[in-house]
């Protein structure tokens, strides 16, 4: 292994694949917490520590499998940008052997912006803003100060909570949000959601699985094709809310000071509310269109593929 000391800002360090080169390349920068850490990989795991110092530690192993490696230092941020050799016909098959791997210290307080386009991301607890895109992993989130926006194409999404926004998106895997402060996008095509509170609004489509919303405390959109809803409106929204699905049961509860114009129809079950609503302008066993607690903000409900339930909380 080959170390390096910290080194004044707007030093730039590019380091060429070479038969001298080792397999491991580290190193350290002196900077204060509060700054900022970047990542544009070709290729690549990547496993954020946080820690006391003011410093930022970046080891780079099988650093060998890249064309190009800088490390740059400047402004508050430390940016290392990573360009993957070129493996001729073995990158056709998927035979490129074992993936590089980024282990990143930085200070607790500190922004994340990390790109890989192959590999899975993990970020421990920490205070800051975080931005974590990958084509071919999942990505794994302790408890941020900030906000949130993941992407991922091959891979699930865990976010333990956050108290700015989050927005996260897959193409293939589950979403899990333990909670939200702000508002909250996510959106999946192979998977389910799972949400447990956000503290505005709040959009949750799936094509693939089931919705579980704890406590929203905004407006509601959720839409899945592949599997039921479960929802419990905690605060009152200020626009229009909607629940649909094809394929399976809506079960929402709504919290007793909560105001909205209730619409529920369903094409292949029952429609049942033990909600102290007004005079029903329309009730049947498929339908059920009244105002709750002296009614407000449209609230819709649909299903093709199952019941409705309305209840208290």
């Amino acid at each position: 292994m080959r170390m390096a000391m910290a080194f004044p800002a707007s030093v730039v360090f590019a380091l060429m694949t070479s038969g001298a080169m080792a397999e491991t390349e580290q190193r350290s920068f002196e900077i204060s917490a509060g700054g900022r850490f970047a990542l544009d990989a070709d290729w690549g795991k990547v496993e954020v520590k946080t820690w006391d110092r003011d410093a930022v530690d970046v080891i780079v192993e099988r650093s060998e499998r890249f064309d190009q490696l800088e490390f740059e230092d400047e402004g508050g941020t430390v940016t290392v940008r990573a360009q993957e050799e070129h493996t001729g016909i073995r990158s056709w098959f998927g035979s490129r052997g074992p993936s590089p791997v980024f282990r990143i210290t930085v200070p607790h307080r500190f922004d994340l912006d990390l790109k890989t386009v192959g590999g899975h991301i993990g970020i421990p607890d920490i205070d800051g803003d975080i931005v974590a895109r990958t084509s071919g992993g999942k990505l794994a989130i302790g408890e941020v100060t900030g906000s949130v926006h993941g992407r991922t194409s091959g891979g699930s999404i865990h976010i333990a909570g956050a108290d700015g926004s989050v927005d996260a998106k897959t193409t293939g895997g589950t979403i899990h949000l333990g909670r939200a402060g702000g508002a909250v996008d996510a959106r999946t095509t192979g998977g389910s959601i799972h949400i447990g509170n956000a503290g505005g609004h709040t959009v949750a489509h799936t094509t693939g699985g089931s919705i579980q919303l704890g406590d929203v405390g905004g407006t509601l959109d959720a839409k899945t094709t592949g599997g039921s809803i479960r929802a419990t409106l905690a605060r009152q929204p200020q626009a229009d809310s909607r629940l649909h699905t094809t394929g399976g049961s809506i079960e929402l509860a709504v919290s007793e000071d909560v105001g909205v114009d209730i619409d529920a129809r369903s094409t292949g079950g029952r429609v049942s509310s033990d909600l102290h609503t007004a005079a029903s302008v329309s009730e049947s066993r498929s339908a059920l269109v009244t105002p709750v607690d002296g009614g407000g903000p449209k609230l819709t409900l649909r299903t093709t593929g199952g019941s409705i339930r309305l209840r208290t909380p």
